[in-house]
């Protein structure tokens, strides 16, 4: 059980951040994000603070951290599936499976994504104007810098 776990802290330590999400009494989403989260490895567990005004219930839950620069690129992001639960009066989550992404995972799911999207809406998916970006890069490489 703890091989996995080695890796989902290992991965989560990249990140200042993350966020839980579970589920409130009537079955709403609750997103709360952790600083510093503290994945213990060998019990694939992490202390969570979640405020009690939420109204948080103990049942399924998701750790989920990203990261991506100011224009949007670099981007990465990791997710663990896990249970919320109650202990000596503190809530944990309770790590359940991680799987690591690859760049690979990124690019099927933003495809599939789109393809959804489009047939949901009786759209045609876009043709894209080459025509238009080879002049523009064409443009855009003839600037000089200052």
């Amino acid at each position: 059980m703890s091989d996995p776990w080695k890796r989902a802290a290992k991965d989560l330590a990249k990140y200042p951040e993350a966020v839980l999400n579970a589920l409130d009494a009537a079955g709403r989403g609750v997103s709360v994000r952790q600083l510093q989260p503290r994945f213990d490895a060998p019990t694939g567990t992490l202390p969570v603070a979640l405020p009690e005004t939420l109204g948080a219930v103990e049942g399924p839950a998701s750790l989920l951290a990203h990261y991506h620069d100011a224009q949007l690129w670099n981007m990465h992001s990791m997710l663990i599936k896990g249970r919320l639960e109650r202990r000596d009066g503190a809530w944990v989550f309770v790590a359940v499976s991680y799987r690591p992404n690859s760049p690979m995972d990124f690019l099927r799911g933003t495809r599939v994504a789109a393809r959804k999207y489009l047939e949901r809406r009786g759209l045609p998916r876009p043709k894209p104007a080459y025509d238009v970006i080879h002049r523009l890069f064409d443009e855009a490489s003839r600037i000089e810098d200052p």
